[in-house]
């Protein structure tokens, strides 16, 4: 899936299954900030090594599972070329998608954030 030479702010999101596909992400360990636990993770999941925009995108409140509690969790934007050839966790599997196509994923709310998000880079990087 993807279009070689794409911007992640142009329309592309890496994505890895994860109950349904989600942005990488994961915990912070010890010693870590939360940009530097999302950077590692990203690189984790995906193999793609990349500066994170330097403010979070969105915070939210959520349950990873039915049988966990809450947690606060960050996400952090890169912009990455999505030509960048992905090397997936086992078991796995990561993918560009294009924004404008829809996907399954746990937290139905998640694709109209990403894309609003991607607009608010879009017109902050034309000022």
């Amino acid at each position: 899936m993807g279009h070689p030479g794409r911007p992640l702010g142009d329309g592309e999101l890496i994505g890895h299954r994860w109950r349904g596909w989600v942005p990488p992400g994961g915990r912070v360990e010890p010693g870590e900030t939360p940009r530097e636990g999302a950077r590692r993770e990203l690189f984790e999941e995906t193999g793609v090594a990349a500066e994170l925009l330097p403010e979070p995108a969105v915070a939210t409140v959520r349950s990873y599972h039915p049988r966990w509690p809450a947690t606060l969790g960050l996400s952090y934007v890169a912009i990455v070329d999505s030509s960048t050839p992905l090397n997936a966790e086992s078991g796995q599997p990561a993918a560009w998608t294009p924004l404008h196509e829809d996907w399954a994923g746990c937290f139905p709310e998640d694709p109209s954030r990403i894309r609003a998000h991607a607009r608010f880079l879009r017109g902050s990087s034309a000022r």
